[in-house]
């Protein structure tokens, strides 16, 4: 059901220009990451991420993809979440902490 004067996503993703993510946009997603999880990532890390994702707004819902994309890559596992078992929660910080360099990603959690 379209409403009256409401566009469609489509139509207006559509209007974006994604490839060209804003130096400003990439410093903002940085600054996120770094504050809300503790991942120093690099301007090539998210401007890379941003754009194979067609991003143009960073919120809640695209902070928990980044960082569960993120926790797959480096440990194999999603980020833990509120209902995590404790037990998760160590296997996954401890995988985090070996594996982040050799991945080459900066955790400084």
């Amino acid at each position: 059901m379209k409403l009256k004067n409401m566009k469609t996503f489509e139509e207006c993703s559509s209007e974006l220009n994604i490839s060209d993510v804003s130096d400003s946009f990439i410093d903002s997603v940085k600054k996120e990451m770094l504050y809300w999880y503790g991942f120093d990532l690099t301007y090539k890390q998210v401007k890379s991420y941003l754009e194979s994702n067609n991003l143009n707004f960073f919120d809640t819902v695209e902070r928990e993809d980044y960082v569960n994309f993120l926790g797959k890559t480096i440990t194999g596992m999603y980020y833990p979440y509120n209902g995590s078992s404790d037990e998760y929660v160590k296997e996954f910080f401890k995988r985090l902490r070996e594996n982040s360099a050799e991945k080459g990603y900066k955790w400084v959690g």
